[in-house]
């Protein structure tokens, strides 16, 4: 086979339109630098209520469509109490009949775990398949503190099939896969770990640390998972000593909070806190600016597959305190670029946040370092040459 592929990436959430999650961003980084080495690279976003169109973004094909309204199925899923199965049945029948209406031929495509939108394409299996771990179902539920109910084990064997047919499974950590094999949904496949690329060039101009007042930055969605009330229990020691500490939350209500506003559930678990601010989540474009008003980013989430929000800090030139249960603590600790802490454990997570804020040389110091290694390691060229080895490998074998 020639060494230009032709490259199919399924992502709902492909920014900027459809959303801002983890996997959005990394088909945002990764498909033009495919494309960049040459590849003829497509994206297939298919979401509820979306404007039919194609276009081209950085050499990227970008299709976008709805999804397909089919008759009886939203009666069922509500009798049955599965919203989240239907959602997923009808997100992998979207996806597969908008591919087949694309009438192109393509050497790989590529697909999330999360929402099952290649369970059709597992099915039928016409092309080579290479499934993306992100954060399966049971450990979304498990983190989030949630029943595995009915509707979740249905929604999550879709999720399952469509990893466990792929020629290819890929995973941004191994912290990921050992919590997979853990709860034995990997059932012993083979899974390659390939870091996310970080667009360094896009932080590269966000202001250093040094001139900015002692603000801790929380980014991220508003859910247990993500643990945003121990940033405020820290901050509340931290304010003992320096009176000016603050937090910054910028995040979406995920519907765990029980409708409350997000700086009312924040502050439940914190009373009397001061010093914090809230926002809505931001468009990405925005996110420059967002980082330029902080001195470090603490993730203290009790499960992060990798934590795209601390590497991009990262290459804002911020270091970071992290948990060690998230897929990027390696990550930090190798390069030196923050610190790492028990999860949900406030004193500790202040502890670490301290040195920044108290010493904003010393936070420019440890921002360039973070800066520097994201640029060295998760270069996007990098990895995009990584996943060629494995679309090359998986599209040769079908072949054969």
């Amino acid at each position: 086979m020639s060494g230009r592929l032709r490259i199919l990436f399924i992502s709902m959430e492909y920014p900027p339109e459809t959303g801002g999650g983890g996997i959005g961003s990394y088909v945002a980084t990764v498909a033009p630098a495919l494309a960049a080495r040459g590849h003829d690279v497509h994206v297939l976003s298919c979401s509820p209520g979306q404007e039919y169109r194609d276009y081209a973004d950085q050499g990227v094909h970008i299709h976008r469509r709805g999804q397909v309204q089919i008759w009886g199925l939203g009666r069922i899923g509500l009798i049955l109490k599965a919203p989240q199965t239907v959602a997923r049945l009808r997100s992998g029948l979207s996806t597969f009949l908008a591919y087949r209406r694309l009438k192109s031929e393509f050497d790989v495509i590529e697909y999330p775990d999360w929402g099952a939108e290649g369970w059709v394409l597992a099915l039928f299996h016409s092309t080579p398949l290479v499934a993306h771990l992100h954060t399966p179902l049971p450990l979304i539920q498990w983190y989030n503190r949630m029943p595995m109910s009915h509707d979740v084990t249905w929604a999550s064997f879709l999720e399952h099939f469509s990893v466990c047919r792929a020629d290819a499974i890929t995973s941004s950590s191994q912290l990921l896969v050992k919590a997979l094999e853990k709860i034995g949904w990997l059932q012993e496949l083979n899974v390659e770990v390939i870091p996310y690329p970080i667009d360094w060039i896009r932080w590269r101009n966000v202001r250093g640390v040094s001139s900015t007042p002692p603000i801790v930055l929380f980014l991220g969605r508003l859910e247990p998972r993500k643990a945003p009330e121990v940033v405020a229990k820290a901050i509340v020691i931290l304010r003992e000593e320096i009176q000016d500490a603050g937090a910054l939350f910028v995040g979406k209500c995920s519907g765990c909070c029980d409708g409350l506003p997000y700086s009312e559930w924040v502050e439940m678990f914190a009373p009397g806190v001061s010093g914090c601010t809230y926002a809505e989540q931001v468009p990405r474009h925005e996110l420059g600016d967002i980082l330029s008003r902080a001195r470090v980013l603490a993730m203290p989430s009790w499960f992060e597959s990798y934590g795209i929000v601390a590497l991009e800090a990262m290459a804002a030139g911020r270091p970071v305190v992290v948990t060690y249960t998230s897929g990027a603590a390696e990550f930090v600790e190798r390069t030196g670029a923050g610190r790492t802490v028990p999860p949900g454990d406030h004193v500790a997570l202040a502890e670490s946040l301290r040195p920044f804020l108290s010493d904003p040389e010393y936070a420019h110091q440890v921002g360039e370092l973070a800066r520097a290694a994201v640029r060295q390691d998760l270069d996007p060229d990098k990895i995009a040459i990584q996943r060629e080895i494995v679309y090359k490998r998986v599209s040769a074998a079908f072949a054969r």
